[in-house]
């Protein structure tokens, strides 16, 4: 995005961050927080433990920016979307 911006003229400023107020105001919002797959980890057992934290994460994000576009990127990714 950053190297498309002078080309396609438009401005973007991308923030990586761990704080909540950090993402206030934003238009989009990226989501990569969840844990990886352990050893031993079954699907479900990702599933319990990154939906938890995906849920916290988006309530945080629109609390901050509730007119941004959400992408969830965590996985698995196809029950963490929904």
């Amino acid at each position: 995005m950053l190297q498309a911006g002078p080309i396609e003229k438009f401005d973007v400023k991308i923030k990586g961050t761990s704080s909540y107020e950090d993402t206030k105001y934003s238009d989009i919002v990226v989501v990569t927080a969840g844990i990886i797959s352990k050893p031993g980890m079954s699907r479900d057992d990702l599933i319990s433990v990154n939906s938890k934290i995906v849920k916290e994460a988006a309530q945080n994000a629109a609390r901050h920016s509730p007119n941004s576009i959400l992408i969830v990127v965590t996985n698995p990714l196809d029950a963490m979307v929904y």
